[in-house]
C-alpha cells in the first residue's frame, strides 16, 4: 500500500513539474528594432523590411523548432527575393502572403533565438494589420501578432460623369453641368468644384461627403471660353486637382455667310463662300441648300461649283454652314453665265496689271506674254490675284483663291477649275478641251506670312490620260479593220479554189486538147510541104 502511494505521489510530482516547465517555457517574436511586438506606421504601396527576433525560451527539454509560419495581412504581398533568416532551415516554401520554413531536425533550438526578415508592400491603408508567426514543436504550435498601421498616401480619384459634361465641349447655351465622382482607399473630406473664364476664376461651390458624386449647374452664362476645375481632399490630406479639365465654348452666335462671284462662262459659276464664325469654327463643309453645285474646302473660305448651266441665265443659290455648336448660318446670291454669243469664257473681267473691272473678287490681273509662256513665267500672287495666258487665241486665266501654310488653292479658267497645289508640286491642266493639257501650275514656295506664293506657269501640250486612251483605241481599230480585210480576202479565195477544183480540171483539159489539135494541124501541114518539094523536083 505504502508502495503503491509513494508511486502516485512521485506521478504527480513529476507531471506538476513537467506543466510548469511547459506553461514556463515560451517562443517570443519581437521587433528587432523596438523589442515590441509593433512595427508602427508604414506607407501605403512602398516596399518595407519587416525584421524581427525569435526567442525559443524552451530550456531542458528536447523543445526544439521545427516549422515556422509568417502568415501576411489581406491586401499585403511579399517582396519576392528578400526573405533571409539566420537560423539553418532545410527548405523554403514562399507565396504573395505566406513564408514557411522547415527543419525537422531544429529550425530554431530550445533556448536559442535568431532572426527572420522579409519586404512587403501594404496596398490598402488601415490600423491594427497582423502579421502572424506560428511556431512547432514537439508539444504543439503557438502564434504571435506583430501589429502595423498603414498610411493613406494616395490622392483621392476624380472622374466626370453624366448627368453633366464629360469631355471637351462646344455648347449653344447659357449653363455648365458638372457632376464629379471621387474615390479614395481613405475617406474623402470636402470637393471643390470651380469655373474660370480664360483670365479669372468666375465661381466656385464646395461639397463634404463621404464618397459618391457632387453635381453643380453654372448657369446666366454669357458667349466665351470656360475652363472647370476641380479640386478633392481625403482625411489624410492628401489633395488631387483637375487643371483645365474641361474647357467648355458657349457659342448662341450663328457663322455670318456670304457669297461672291469668282469665276463663270456660258455654262458654269464659280463662287466664294466666306464664312465668319465667332467662338467655335465650323464643323466642315458649308452645304447648298438650294441651286445646285457642290462646296468644297473648309474653314473661312469655301468654294461653291455649279456647272451644266444654260448661257445668259441668272440662277441664284443658298448655301448653310454649321458652327461646332450646332449653329447654323444661311448665305445666299444671285448671278448669272456669260451671254450666248460670247466669244470666250469670262472671270468676272479685268485689265493686265489693274484691280479687276466688273468683278467682286479678283484684285489683279496680270498678262503673260506668249513668249514669257512659252518659256516658263515665275511671278509671287497674292490672295485674289491672277495671271491672264493665251492658249489657241483665247484668253484663260489663272488665279490664287487662298493661301494656307504649305498650300494654296487656285482657279482655272474658262474651263472652271480648281485645285490645291502643294510646295514643289507640278500640276497640269487642260482649258481648250482638245484633249491635251495646256499650261502647267508649280508652286515655288510660300513666304512666312502666308501673303504670297511664288508660281511658275508654262506652255504645254501633252496628251490627257482620256486623250491617250482615245487615241490608242483609234488606232487598235485601224489595225484591227486592215488585218479583218487581209483576212477576209485570203479566207473568200480560198473558199474560192475549194468550191471550185472541177472547172480548173476542165480547162486543163481543153489546154490539152487545143495543144494536141495544134500539133496535128501543125504536122499534116508540114507533111504537104514535103509533097509539094518533091513534085516539084520530079
Amino acid at each position: 500500500m505504502r508502495v503503491i502511494l509513494r508511486s502516485r505521489v512521485l506521478f504527480f510530482l513529476a507531471l506538476g513539474f513537467f506543466l510548469i516547465t511547459s506553461a514556463l517555457a515560451a517562443h517570443i517574436v519581437t521587433n528587432v528594432l523596438t523589442g515590441t511586438t509593433s512595427f508602427g506606421t508604414v506607407n501605403e504601396e512602398v516596399s518595407v523590411l519587416y525584421n524581427f527576433t525569435l526567442n525559443n525560451t524552451d530550456s531542458g527539454l528536447a523543445a526544439n523548432i521545427t516549422h515556422v509560419n509568417i502568415t501576411l495581412p489581406t491586401n499585403f504581398s511579399f517582396t519576392s527575393g528578400t526573405v533571409g533568416t539566420s537560423f539553418s532551415y532545410v527548405s523554403l516554401t514562399e507565396s504573395s502572403s505566406l513564408i514557411s520554413f522547415v527543419n525537422v531536425s531544429g529550425l530554431v533550438l530550445n533556448a536559442s533565438w535568431g532572426q527572420i526578415w522579409f519586404n512587403a508592400t501594404a496596398l490598402v491603408p488601415g490600423t491594427n494589420f497582423n502579421i502572424t508567426v506560428s511556431t512547432t514543436n514537439f508539444s504543439g504550435s503557438q502564434h504571435q501578432n506583430l501589429t502595423v498601421s498603414v498610411n493613406d498616401t494616395t490622392s483621392p480619384s476624380i472622374i466626370f460623369v453624366a448627368p453633366g459634361l464629360t469631355t471637351q465641349s462646344n455648347l449653344s447655351r447659357e449653363s455648365i453641368a458638372v457632376n464629379v465622382s471621387a474615390y479614395d482607399e481613405g475617406s474623402l473630406a470636402f470637393i471643390n468644384v470651380s469655373l474660370y473664364n480664360l483670365t479669372s476664376i468666375l465661381n466656385s461651390s464646395n461639397g463634404s461627403y463621404g464618397s459618391g458624386s457632387f453635381f453643380v449647374n453654372f448657369s446666366n452664362l454669357s458667349d466665351g471660353v470656360y475652363l472647370v476645375n476641380v479640386t478633392v481632399n481625403d482625411t489624410n490630406n492628401n489633395v488631387n486637382r483637375t487643371i483645365a479639365a474641361l474647357r467648355v465654348i458657349l457659342d448662341h452666335i450663328a457663322p455670318s455667310v456670304s457669297l461672291s462671284q469668282v469665276s463663270n462662262n456660258q455654262t458654269s459659276i464659280n463662287i466664294s463662300v466666306s464664312v465668319t464664325e465667332a467662338h467655335t469654327g465650323l464643323s466642315g463643309s458649308c452645304s447648298v441648300v438650294s441651286g445646285g453645285g457642290t462646296v468644297s474646302g473648309s474653314g473661312s473660305t469655301q468654294y461653291l461649283l455649279r456647272n451644266g448651266l444654260d448661257c445668259e441665265e441668272g440662277y441664284t443659290f443658298n448655301v448653310s454652314c454649321t458652327d461646332t455648336a450646332s449653329n447654323v448660318g444661311y448665305g445666299s446670291g444671285s448671278f448669272s453665265t456669260d451671254d450666248c454669243d460670247s466669244s470666250s469664257s469670262s472671270s468676272g473681267g479685268s485689265s493686265s496689271g489693274s484691280s479687276g473691272s466688273g468683278s467682286t473678287y479678283w484684285d489683279r490681273t496680270i498678262s503673260v506674254s506668249s513668249s514669257d509662256f512659252d518659256k516658263g513665267y515665275s511671278t509671287i500672287l497674292q490672295q485674289r490675284e491672277r495671271l491672264r495666258v493665251s492658249v489657241g487665241g483665247l484668253d484663260h486665266h489663272m488665279g490664287v483663291i487662298d493661301i494656307d501654310s504649305d498650300d494654296i488653292t487656285i482657279n482655272i479658267s474658262s474651263v472652271p477649275q480648281q485645285a490645291v497645289l502643294k510646295i514643289n508640286v507640278t500640276k497640269l491642266f487642260e482649258v481648250s478641251e482638245d484633249s491635251y493639257y495646256d499650261l502647267s501650275v508649280t508652286l515655288r514656295s510660300i513666304n512666312s506670312s502666308e501673303t504670297g506664293a511664288n508660281i511658275t506657269i508654262y506652255s504645254v501640250h501633252e496628251l490627257t490620260p482620256a486623250g491617250a486612251a482615245a487615241l490608242a483605241a483609234s488606232n487598235l481599230g485601224v489595225r484591227n479593220s486592215s488585218s479583218n480585210e487581209s483576212t477576209s480576202s485570203a479566207a473568200l479565195g480560198a473558199l474560192f479554189f475549194e468550191s471550185s477544183w472541177w472547172i480548173w480540171v476542165i480547162i486543163a483539159l481543153v489546154l490539152v486538147v487545143v495543144v494536141l489539135v495544134a500539133w496535128k494541124l501543125y504536122d499534116r501541114h508540114q507533111r504537104s510541104l514535103g509533097l509539094r518539094v518533091s513534085s516539084d523536083s520530079s
